[in-house]
């Protein structure tokens, strides 16, 4: 990896460690896994033809509570 590539991660980091763990914080307040069960049987992503893997249903779920609550945007929430 370069330095400049790495120097850019570093202060990705530690700005993100500034702001806190969001997601850590909600963990503590809400069972996710019991969303599953409800995700899943929505969420048929399935077929023969391949592609890309699924992400996880609950994750998915996760961050769109987060940018609801705290006006995340699309960008933000992929970092």
């Amino acid at each position: 990896m370069d330095s400049f590539r790495k120097y850019i991660y570093q202060q990705t980091y530690r700005e993100l460690s500034r702001l806190g763990d969001r997601l850590a914080k909600t963990d503590k307040a809400i069972e996710w896994e019991a969303f599953h069960p409800i995700i899943k049987a929505m969420y048929q992503n399935d077929t023969e033809k391949g592609g890309r893997p699924n992400n996880d249903e609950v994750l998915m779920v996760k961050l769109l509570v987060l940018q609801q609550w705290y006006g995340i945007c699309d960008e933000e929430a992929e970092k």
